[in-house]
C-alpha cells in the first residue's frame, strides 16, 4: 500500500510539474529606462542631440541575440532600414542587465546614429550615417512608456525621432498597432527605433 501511495504522490508531482513548465519563448524580457549617475547622465548629453539608455533584463536562458534596426520613415511612408544592428550573448551573464544606448547627433545635413550594447561582460558598437535632403525647424526625440516586456522573437517600438517643419510635434508614448505606427509617422521624416531579443 505504501509502495502505491509513492508511486501515485511520484505520478502527481510529475504531472503537476510538467503542467506548470512554461514555453522558454513567453518567458519576458523587461525593457527599462537606465538609471544613471548624475556623471553618467552628463556624459550622455555630451554624445549627441537625442540620447538614451535602456536596460534589457532577458529572463530566458535560450536568448541568443540582441537586435536594434532604425527604420526611416518620410510623410508616413517607410523608406529604407538606417541600422540594423545585432550583438549576440555569447557567455554573457544574463542574470544582469545589459545597457542598450541610442545616440543621434546632427552634423550639419548629416544624422550620425550610435547604438551601443553593453554587459559586464563587453560593449559592441555601430554607427550609421543618414543624409539629410533638407534642415528641418524642429525636431523632437521619445521613447516609450516604460518599464515594458517583450517575448523572444517579438519586435517592440521603444523609439522615435521626428523631423519636421511643423510648429508642433508630438511624439506618442506607445506605439503598438499600424494605426499608432501611422500616427507616429506622420510627418516630414521620421525614424522609428526597434528592438528585439531572438
Amino acid at each position: 500500500m505504501k509502495r502505491l501511495i509513492m508511486i501515485l504522490f511520484i505520478f502527481l508531482i510529475s504531472f503537476l510539474t510538467a503542467c506548470t513548465k512554461k514555453n522558454n519563448n513567453d518567458t519576458p524580457v523587461t525593457i527599462d529606462s537606465a538609471n544613471l549617475s548624475t556623471f553618467e547622465q552628463n556624459l550622455l548629453e555630451l554624445i549627441g542631440d537625442y540620447a538614451s539608455v535602456i536596460e534589457l533584463q532577458i529572463n530566458n536562458k535560450n536568448a541568443e541575440v540582441i537586435e536594434v534596426s532604425i527604420d526611416q520613415y518620410k510623410n508616413g511612408e517607410k523608406q529604407e532600414e538606417v541600422m540594423l544592428f545585432n550583438s549576440y550573448l555569447d557567455d554573457t551573464d544574463l542574470s544582469k542587465p545589459i545597457r542598450v544606448l541610442i545616440s543621434k547627433q546632427t552634423n550639419r545635413k548629416e544624422l550620425e546614429w550610435l547604438v551601443s550594447i553593453m554587459s559586464e561582460g563587453g560593449t559592441t558598437s555601430m554607427e550609421s550615417k543618414t543624409v539629410l535632403e533638407k534642415e528641418y525647424m524642429g525636431s523632437a526625440f521619445g521613447m516609450v512608456n516604460m518599464p515594458t516586456s517583450i517575448h523572444l522573437d517579438e519586435k517592440k517600438v521603444i523609439g522615435t525621432v521626428a523631423l519636421t517643419d511643423n510648429e508642433s510635434v508630438h511624439i506618442r508614448s506607445e506605439i503598438e498597432s499600424e494605426e499608432d505606427l501611422k500616427a507616429a509617422t506622420d510627418y516630414e521624416e521620421v525614424y522609428i527605433i526597434n528592438t528585439m531579443v531572438k
